[in-house]
């Protein structure tokens, strides 16, 4: 059973909750208020770290929750369903990086709850990890498939700065500058995720370098 206080805390964010975007797209959450897309995005240019993370669609597939700083994310996401899977993808950029230099931001998309990552481990095997991406939105236009690894420049693709939607298994990290530096935004699919418009979904910027595991 969940505990009072959650359940009073549910039900207060229930009652403020506004109805569904006429779009199909998410509203945003934070520190307990929800925002409407225009309020997001002040946040997003007023935040110098901004954190989205989009979990639990299972239940609330247009939610998305805020974070102001990448250490409020690094505490929260050692906890969620997907730790392993973060911790990796930091691994591979610390190995993969030229620069010290600190993210200035992080998104999250998931098809699943994202919490108690240490009950349930997030695990998935049969079909390889594989992102397509597309330059058009809702799956349209050029196309490129990602396999298991990193990307440190998809101009070496001739993909860079035209990616609207993408199909996912597995974990995707894109940054919007080489060598995984600038904004980062993870899309987390469980197995499997469709996002048909990135930048209705908070990602509006060029995507210039991938992790993929």
């Amino acid at each position: 059973m969940m505990p009072l206080p959650l359940v009073f805390e549910e039900l207060r964010l229930k009652a403020y909750r506004p109805p569904p975007a006429a779009d199909g797209g998410p509203h945003f959450m934070f520190d307990g208020n929800v925002l409407t897309h225009l309020e997001f995005k002040y946040f997003l240019a007023n935040v110098q770290e901004p954190v989205i993370v989009a979990g639990g669609a299972a239940e609330e597939p247009n939610l998305v929750h805020l974070f102001d700083s990448y250490d409020a994310f690094e505490s929260w996401g050692v906890g969620t369903h997907f730790a392993r899977q973060f911790n990796r993808i930091d691994e591979m950029i610390h190995v993969n990086r030229n620069s010290d230099e600190r993210q200035a931001g992080v998104g999250i998309i998931s098809n699943v709850s994202m919490e108690n990552n240490m009950l349930e481990p997030a695990v998935w095997s049969g079909a390889p990890t594989v992102a397509s991406l597309f330059e058009g939105r809702d799956f349209r236009g050029r196309e490129i498939n990602l396999g298991t690894g990193v990307v440190s420049d998809l101009g070496d693709l001739e993909f860079s700065a035209v990616m609207s939607s993408v199909r996912v298994r597995g974990v995707l990290m894109l940054a919007d500058r080489v060598n995984f530096n600038g904004y980062r935004f993870y899309i987390t699919g469980h197995p499997f995720i469709e996002v048909p418009d990135m930048k209705r979904w908070g990602f509006d910027k060029a995507a210039r370098s991938a992790v993929l595991i």
